[in-house]
């Protein structure tokens, strides 16, 4: 989990699908809120850099962080050959999607961008 604003929704959420999904380890800055979540949710591994995470031993990076984030975290998972799950908004601009596109046909990984429909 990257971020835990709204990533702590994400990670309940995982939760109860215990045979499907396990949170492992979380990333975020903010070292109260990272302290929080891991005494919540219960994750083995911490770490304020999103570039830790890519030496674990995980499926997928579930990013919820700010939006300016988003293209430059996504895009470095990937790469990184992780399968990436992304809050909205995905990208700042058609540019940056088309980008996204690109490198996650490269990557062989797969997008998940979150879009509620209410």
């Amino acid at each position: 989990m990257v971020g835990t604003g709204v990533g702590t929704k994400h990670a309940r959420m995982y939760q109860t699908l215990p045979d499907l999904y396990e949170v492992t380890a979380v990333c975020e800055i903010d070292e109260q809120r990272r302290n929080e979540f891991v005494e919540q949710i219960g994750v083995g591994y911490q770490t304020n850099q999103l570039e830790d995470l890519f030496s674990q031993d995980l499926d997928l990076i579930d990013i919820c962080t700010p939006s300016a984030l988003h293209f430059s975290q996504a895009t470095a998972a990937l790469q990184a050959g992780f399968h990436v799950v992304l809050e909205k908004p995905v990208a700042r601009s058609l540019s940056e999607m088309d980008e996204l596109e690109r490198v996650e046909q490269q990557s062989g990984k797969r997008l998940f961008p979150i879009f509620q429909y209410r």
